[in-house]
């Protein structure tokens, strides 16, 4: 992961230096605008400084092409025009003046770079103490005798998050399908977000994938399901007790993937965690992925992975970032589950609001309220976004037919009405997906 600063006169010049060094792929982490003083009254200029954040460089050949400076104070052409003569000297002695300014400028940047002045930014105080010190420890060995500027502390940071790059959705040659279990605490989004990775098999990779629900509780979760599996022409299987999830395993058998709903249950509910570790039956290829809300407080971190540890996630899927406005909880997360997150999902919308984890985009989810971007739902936007500050990315899932989408946010609605006995007008009932259930269901 690439970590640079960039400052200017202009944020839009900033803009075109940042994609020509690091590329559309780039992700500002922080913004700040502020007024440098001159020597002379009214000879300050506004600056802007931005730290980006990128997985690759594009440019290597010019890695250092940061720093975009502007022009300085101008004295309008009409004045120039009316008094050329008076004015000749003061109009040249401005000039050598400016010119000044802008060495000193860049001496002042070298200066504080060396010294550590005041004025440079204090270390992440909201990550976790022990990476903290690790933090500390990495830049003391890499730059010793000099102060870690905030990009550098930003840069330390992604080193330690552990990502991959989204789940194996293709099985192995000779092996069996690929079978994940969605876990989390009820409201997290598994259902939802089940559908998103299923669309991304089908619609993306063109696999053959099988749903499983265990959340035999929620009579709308389930309708949702049956939704989403007519609309991708995938089957689906209610799995009231290990027998019949295992024979649901073993009808699946063909499949590329298989993808495992689960109930709900609270990090202090054990018995309910119990409850669904004994209806998996005890089987060995399956991998658990933990989802967590980007907006966890830190305090809650520890009892979601000691509720949860029973389960042994292998992967972790940070959902609701388009509702987290303060996401310092993250990196303790990151800390203590000790496996590496996989996606980030960034709204409701299904298939599309997913993406893959990357350092850049965790870096910037982690550090989104130093910034001041706020919440926002849907794929990340991209870096030529008008807003002073964008948490952006590229590289989301491939883009998914519209009308598609249209249809499965149309059928949440009608399975949530379903549910509750309602009629939804205008609209034919929808066929029965391929439903799989066991004729002989364990007593």
């Amino acid at each position: 992961m690439i970590v640079r600063c960039y400052s200017g006169n202009s944020l839009e010049r900033v803009r075109e230096v940042i994609q020509s060094d690091l590329g559309e792929h780039a992700v500002i982490v922080t913004a700040r605008k502020s007024r440098r003083k001159g020597w002379l009254p009214g000879l300050g200029r506004t600056v802007f400084e931005v730290t980006a954040v990128a997985d690759e460089p594009v440019n290597a050949e010019n890695p250092t092409a940061g720093q975009a400076s502007g022009a300085g104070a101008a004295v309008p052409e009409s004045l120039l025009e009316t008094q050329k003569v008076q004015y000749r000297g003061l109009r040249q002695s401005i000039r050598l003046l400016d010119e000044k300014l802008v060495e000193i400028d860049g001496w002042m940047e070298v200066l504080a770079s060396r010294c550590g002045e005041a004025r440079q930014p204090a270390p992440l105080q909201w990550v976790h103490p022990e990476w903290q010190e690790r933090m500390r420890k990495t830049l003391a060995s890499e730059m010793p005798g000099r102060q870690p500027h905030e990009s550098d502390w930003i840069g330390a940071l992604g080193r330690l998050i552990p990502t991959v790059p989204g789940l194996e959705l293709r099985r192995a040659p000779g092996a069996g399908p690929r079978l994940y279990v969605l876990i989390g605490c009820t409201g997290v989004g598994k259902t939802t977000t089940l559908a998103k990775l299923a669309a991304r098999g089908v619609l993306g990779n063109q696999l053959k994938v099988g749903v499983i629900t265990l959340d035999t509780f929620r009579i709308a979760g389930v309708e949702q399901l049956r939704q989403y599996a007519n609309l991708l022409g995938i089957e689906l299987a209610v799995a009231f007790s290990p027998l019949e999830f295992r024979r649901a395993v073993e009808r699946f058998a063909s499949k590329d993937m298989i993808l495992v709903d689960t109930p709900g249950r609270g990090q202090f509910d054990s018995a309910g965690i119990a409850e669904i570790r004994n209806r998996l039956g005890g089987m060995q290829d399956l991998q658990p992925v933990l989802l967590v809300p980007a907006n966890i407080r830190r305090s809650e971190v520890p009892e979601v992975l000691n509720g949860y540890g029973a389960l042994s996630p292998a992967r972790l899927i940070i959902t609701k970032s388009d509702e987290a406005g303060c996401t310092d909880g993250l990196t303790r997360l990151f800390d203590l589950a000790g496996v590496p997150a996989a996606y980030i999902t960034t709204g409701q919308s299904v298939p599309e609001d997913i993406q893959e984890a990357s350092p850049a985009l965790l870096v910037s989810l982690c550090c989104r309220h130093m910034s001041g971007v706020a919440p926002h739902s849907g794929p990340v936007e991209p870096l030529t976004a008008t807003d002073p500050v964008v948490d952006a990315a590229a590289g989301a899932a491939p883009e998914p037919a519209t009308a598609l989408a249209a249809e499965l946010e149309r059928s949440i609605k009608d399975a949530a009405a379903k549910s509750k006995g309602g009629v939804v007008p205008g609209r034919k009932p929808s066929p029965r997906p391929q439903e799989s259930r066991s004729p002989n269901p364990e007593p």
